[in-house]
């Protein structure tokens, strides 16, 4: 293969396969591909391209490449112990009644012979066979553009944003039969209509753990040359740390709790109230203290001043209890007020308060964080 293009086009492919979730086992979240190139410099250029592409289009995808004869050396490690933490799902139950009143708000076209008409428009491309020349571009206006359902209108719209919004709406409503064009007036105000029934949606949902299905901590995939081992870790040791992540991970081998790394994909992942393509968080880390699980991500900045990291940090069962913490970590010194850093030194811990506010405590060394963050009273 000679460029980034075809290598995508392979990729693609293999994540666009039906049916294809994410499972407990790495294995099965693996896809090998082996591609021969002449140029090993222009593979790692071309492989650039592919990640920064994959990282827009496909951002829970992560790709990890060798170069030679020998193959990958990673290695499967099964958990020492078995260790359960409560799944969390979104309990969207509030955002029926809301979305229902605006659907059935929205304009009935059925029968509308106007709004539902907008121009469409060809494009022709004419080269001359073996002439060198550039093509000749020719755009040809029409009266009509392509006839669809209002129901693939909105859904795609939906789909866009965050799908599970989809998910609280009637679509045997029979508004949504009616066929209009997919540039016409209709089509923009379905369009505009998405907007706000994903506001809705994200509005009044909750994040709500569910001890009765639990999730299951499985076996990771490790690179042994970049193994790192740990004495209470769930499993022997992990690879691929940065430097932030390898001293957390010190910082919580030294209390003596139980704990994991998770892998992003595969592993525990929270549902992300968010507009956006990525659609799950995943925690750096998971552990167990007492009845309580901890998930500790020392990557919280992009979740700061967000709805969407409030609600993860605001995780209750259906009772009210805290059976599950969610932590996050950023780097330096940190307003608490105006959300911003004012400093490069320590570390900065996050979490929301019983009456929904934002509180956060500063500490210089990453050991003390850590202890922060395992404190239920925080």
């Amino acid at each position: 293969m000679g460029s980034n293009v075809q290598i995508e086009q392979v990729i693609g492919r293999v994540l666009r396969q039906p049916g294809a979730q994410h499972y407990g086992d790495p294995d099965l979240n693996t896809a090998e591909f082996f591609v021969r190139m002449d140029d090993r410099q222009a593979f790692t250029e071309i492989l650039k391209l592919v990640q920064a592409k994959l990282a827009a289009d496909a951002p829970e995808t992560k790709l990890t490449t060798y170069v030679g004869k020998g193959g990958r050396s990673s290695t499967r490690l099964e958990p020492k112990k078995a260790k359960t933490l409560p799944s969390v799902h979104a309990d969207s139950e509030d955002a029926i009644e809301p979305i229902a009143s605006a659907i059935g708000a929205l304009r009935d076209y059925r029968s509308d012979r106007v709004y539902t008409v907008g121009e469409g428009r060809h494009v022709r491309a004419i080269q001359a066979i073996g002439s060198g020349l550039a093509p000749v571009i020719e755009e040809e206006t029409t009266a009509h553009s392509n006839p669809v359902l209002a129901r693939f209108v909105l859904r795609r719209a939906l789909q866009a944003q965050h799908p599970k919004t989809a998910n609280v709406i009637n679509w045997a409503d029979q508004k949504f039969d009616a066929q209009i064009e997919i540039n016409s007036l209709a089509a923009e105000e379905l369009r505009r209509a998405a907007d706000e029934l994903v506001g809705l949606y994200l509005d009044h949902t909750r994040l709500v753990c569910e001890e009765d299905n639990p999730h299951e901590v499985g076996p990771v995939l490790v690179r042994t040359e970049k193994l790192v081992h740990f004495n209470n870790a769930i499993h022997d040791g992990y690879s691929d740390l940065n430097p932030d992540e390898e001293a957390v991970a010190h910082a919580l081998d030294k209390t003596g709790h139980d704990w994991a790394r998770n892998p992003s994909p595969g592993g525990f992942s929270i549902p992300l109230l968010d507009r956006g393509k990525t659609r799950n968080f995943y925690p750096d880390f998971l552990v167990w203290k007492n009845d309580t699980v901890f998930a500790i991500d020392p990557k919280g900045e992009p979740y700061l001043a967000t709805d969407a990291g409030r609600k993860l940090l605001a995780i209750r069962d259906d009772s009210g209890r805290k059976i599950m913490i969610v932590r996050l970590i950023t780097a330096g010194r940190w307003n608490n007020d105006t959300l911003k850093k004012i400093a490069d030194d320590g570390y900065t811990a996050w979490t929301l308060t019983n009456t929904g506010k934002i509180r956060s405590r500063f500490k210089t060394s990453v050991e003390e964080i850590v202890e922060v963050c395992l404190d239920d009273r925080f």
